[in-house]
């Protein structure tokens, strides 16, 4: 019995783990992509941070901001 828990709950734990490193994918007009766990938007450009530094784009129609939770 005790195996089976055991079996059951290592999925869980690792299936935990994955949500705390969700992360977004920002796909530009240009057909570039960028990966970031966090952005945000100010005055017409979407904001990331990226290595040792904030990164900025400006947002337009064609930029698109996707929930990269499923990689």
């Amino acid at each position: 019995m005790k195996k089976y828990l055991l079996l059951t709950f290592i999925p869980v734990i690792l299936f935990m783990t994955g949500l705390s490193q969700a992360s977004y994918r920002i796909e530009l007009e240009s057909g570039k992509s960028v990966i970031t766990r966090h952005y945000w938007e100010e005055d017409g450009w979407i904001m990331f941070y990226q290595y040792d530094g904030v990164v900025g784009y400006q947002a337009s129609e064609d930029t698109a901001v996707l929930n990269n939770f499923f990689r």
